[in-house]
């Protein structure tokens, strides 16, 4: 093979080998690129071990040869970061997705609470029409907001089972009695 195609050959896989490092540490690749460091490892030292004469060709494989080397010092001190857990990219990167995750948490607790002031509002709204009803009939004793939520949220398992789907409640009058009626939902 000509020395001068070699010699291209040699530079490509070391440009491609360098790009795969850069892929593995920012974590788009899972794997080392071990196997290619090693054939290129192999192809220096025969290249190294290969009489050339022309000196620009010698002189073109001998700055491979140190570039290679300088990469392979830096590869192996980022590893050796990496296993030791101070890879400033990666420390980064984890303090960037923890606060992300605590962000999400924050925005999950802030719908959640929505959710909740909806659903009692949805109460506050039944426990209105309730308290109402029972002044329309004179009914007799009071009932708080909290014992009349914690009424429904115990008949909903029950109602649920017996409706089979989402359940709602409906106030009525019944023989002069105030009554909360589960219904099902559509």
């Amino acid at each position: 093979m000509d020395i001068s195609k070699a010699l291209d050959v040699l530079e490509k896989s070391v440009k491609d080998l360098r790009f795969d490092y850069e892929q593995f540490f920012i974590g788009e690749t899972r794997m080392e690129p071990a196997k290619k460091r090693t054939e290129i490892k192999r192809i220096l030292l025969r290249m190294t071990s290969t009489h050339i004469t022309n000196t620009g060709q010698k002189f073109r494989m001998l700055s491979l040869q140190a570039t290679f080397n300088s990469y392979q010092r830096m590869w192996d001190r980022v590893l050796y970061q990496i296993e030791m857990g101070t890879y400033k990219p990666h420390i980064l990167k984890a303090e960037r997705e923890a606060e992300w995750r605590e962000e999400q948490k924050v925005k999950r607790s802030d719908w959640e609470q929505k959710l909740r002031d909806r659903a009692d509002s949805g109460t506050r709204s039944l426990y209105n029409q309730y308290m109402k009803a029972r002044e329309q009939t004179n009914a007799p004793g009071k009932v708080s907001f909290e014992g009349f939520k914690s009424s429904l949220e115990k008949q909903r398992p029950m109602l649920k089972k017996k409706f089979g789907g989402e359940i709602g409640f409906k106030i009525t009058v019944e023989d002069g009695k105030v009554k909360v009626k589960g219904v099902k939902q559509s």
